[in-house]
């Protein structure tokens, strides 16, 4: 009976929530490039990203822009989990794919393929395995000898987190993936832990200060 009367309720007065949304089909025939779905993200400047199976698109809400690349010139990587994009303070996005890394600057809708050129301005003379950007635009990057590092944009300084044969490393292995709340870090593990990494945020006049704390583990 309860059951019975919860249903009448939601007949008789139907969700306004439900009604404020408007929905429609959004496909090939729209401009999208193919329609393989494999990602979505928001830019900066408030238009969405789609990665398909081929290529990056970004709508405006009217229509779509999209972006060939040169496979001749990509990144190679051993990057082996989902693809995912990143908008870094630069107006560029970075773009993880299975096996290749790329770096599209949106303010000249062209590719960047130097991107070792790029990392070793960061301090990163190793080939990438992994890249996470924080939601303060900092770099957190992972090198082919597992070394984790943290790239602070506001002072140009970069800081080993964990280098490749550390114990920490030995014990918990590599970092997987990465997110941000508020001034905390969690950053899964491929060992299946979870560590915090806490990041004490400074506001002073030529930026951020990011402060590393130390690690506090889950799991």
């Amino acid at each position: 009976m309860f059951w019975a009367l919860i249903s009448f309720v939601c007949l008789a007065f139907p969700c306004k929530s439900v009604e404020q949304y408007k929905f429609r089909l959004i496909d090939v025939p729209d401009g999208l490039s193919d329609n393989q779905i494999r990602g979505l993200s928001m830019v900066p400047d408030g238009r969405v990203g789609i990665r398909t199976a081929s290529i990056l698109n970004i709508y405006d809400g009217a229509s779509f822009e999209y972006f060939p690349y040169d496979k001749d010139r990509k990144y190679v990587w051993t990057y082996s989990r989902p693809p995912k994009e990143y908008y870094d303070g630069k107006d560029r996005v970075w773009m993880k794919e299975l096996r290749y890394l790329l770096l599209l600057d949106l303010k000249t809708n062209a590719f960047n393929y130097d991107i070792q050129g790029e990392l070793e301005t960061m301090g990163i003379d190793k080939r990438l395995k992994n890249l996470f950007i924080d939601d303060a635009k900092n770099y957190w990057f992972l090198t082919e000898d597992n070394t984790f590092s943290f790239y602070d944009v506001g002072k140009h300084k970069k800081q080993v987190i964990d280098r490749g044969d550390s114990e920490f490393t030995q014990r918990y292995g590599v970092p997987l993936e990465l997110a941000q709340y508020k001034n905390f870090c969690w950053i899964v593990y491929s060992s299946g832990r979870i560590p915090v990494l806490r990041v004490l945020l400074m506001n002073i006049l030529t930026g951020f200060i990011c402060i590393l704390i130390r690690w506090v583990i889950y799991g």
